[in-house]
């Protein structure tokens, strides 16, 4: 739902997305607007306008300045790598955070649920698995460019297979593309006509 602004130069009603007004923006109508409000004064100074544009800083100023940075307790987490067990902690501390009715970008539940399962980090986890397990390499034509995890038995229709990484192979985009053509439908059990074709 968008949200409703007044603009602060010319004073008009206006919408704004949700995410900009929580970003401290939406503040202007108007490119027009925006234009005023720096005139003015109202705006931080940017680019020429900005008291250090055009300044050399000496190489001891821009260490100091770098180790403040570094130090502040915002960026504690700079340079540092999570653990996997770490990932999968936030993950799931994170999980349905923003989704559904929480997210700002709310629209009243147009996604389908494996939509939204394509965003986890059990995906994500699954999709660097297989790719890693076939060297980023399709294994129809060995290509390395555009190389995307493929599920073997549908995404849709065994949810208990979704995740697990011997169900999934990495093909090129146009491989992909005719492998919804040509797969026989795994649905009734059977094995598809892309494993008889790779071996």
């Amino acid at each position: 739902m968008p949200v409703k602004c007044v603009c602060g130069i010319c004073g008009k009603d206006f919408n704004v997305k949700p995410h900009i007004v929580k970003l401290g923006k939406g503040k202007y109508c108007s490119k027009a607007c925006d234009i005023e409000a720096r005139r003015r004064g109202m705006v931080a100074p940017k680019g020429k306008n900005h008291s250090n544009y055009g300044k050399k800083f000496s190489t001891e100023l821009r260490a100091k300045l770098s180790k403040a940075q570094l130090e502040t307790p915002n960026h504690s987490n700079r340079g540092k790598h999570h653990t996997e067990e770490t990932k999968q902690k936030i993950s799931e501390a994170n999980t349905g955070r923003f989704l559904g009715e929480k997210s700002p970008n709310w629209k009243g539940g147009t996604s389908k649920e494996y939509a939204q399962l394509r965003t986890t980090f059990a995906y994500r986890k699954w999709k660097r698995a297989v790719l890693g397990r076939d060297d980023y390499t399709c294994v129809k034509c060995g290509e390395r460019e555009g190389v995307v995890p493929h599920h073997i038995l549908e995404f849709a229709y065994y949810p208990d297979e979704r995740f697990a990484v011997d169900n999934g192979v990495s093909v090129c985009f146009n491989c992909h593309m005719g492998l919804h053509d040509w797969t026989v439908s795994t649905l009734d059990g059977g094995t598809s006509q892309f494993l008889e074709d790779i071996g």
